[in-house]
C-alpha cells in the first residue's frame, strides 16, 4: 500500500519539477515594435480563399485568440469569412501597434493598404522580421 503512495508522490514531483514552458519562449522572443516590417514565409496555395488570415476587426482576432486559449471554439470563434483578408507567401505587413495586453497586433498590409489585425502567436510563427532576413543575408554573403 505504501508503494502506491510513494509512486503517486514521485509521479507528482517529477511532473511538477520541469522548467515552465513560458519562461523559455519569453527570452527568445523578438520584440515587436511599431514601424517594423514583417514578411510571410509560410507556404500557401494558389486557391483564392486560402492564405494567412488578417482580421478586419479587433474583436474577431480577440475572439479567435480566446478560442485557442480556452479551447472553446463554439463560444468564441465565430468569424465571418467576409471579414478576413487573406495574404499569400512573401506578402509584407507593417506593425502599427500592440493591443489587448500585447496579444493582438494591429498591422498595415502592403497588399491591401488598410489596417488589419493579427494574433501575435501567428505573427511570430509564420512571419519573419525583414531586418533580420537582410542582416542574415549580409552575414552569409561575407562568409
Amino acid at each position: 500500500m505504501h508503494k502506491i503512495y510513494y509512486f503517486i508522490l514521485i509521479s507528482l514531483l517529477v511532473s511538477c519539477s520541469g522548467i515552465p514552458e513560458n519562461s523559455l519562449s519569453k527570452n527568445n522572443e523578438i520584440a515587436i515594435v511599431p514601424d517594423q516590417e514583417w514578411i510571410l514565409v509560410t507556404r500557401s496555395s494558389n486557391f483564392p480563399y486560402v492564405g494567412e488570415p488578417l482580421y478586419m476587426y479587433y474583436t474577431d482576432a480577440l475572439n479567435t485568440y480566446r478560442a485557442r486559449e480556452y479551447n472553446e471554439w463554439d463560444v468564441f470563434a465565430l468569424v465571418d469569412s467576409r471579414n478576413l483578408e487573406r495574404i499569400k507567401k512573401d506578402s509584407k505587413i507593417k506593425i502599427v501597434e500592440m493591443v489587448h495586453n500585447n496579444k493582438i497586433v494591429k498591422v498595415k498590409s502592403k497588399d491591401h493598404k488598410k489596417e488589419l489585425y493579427i494574433i501575435k502567436e501567428d505573427l511570430l510563427k509564420k512571419f519573419e522580421l525583414i531586418e533580420e532576413i537582410n542582416s542574415w543575408k549580409k552575414y552569409t554573403h561575407l562568409v
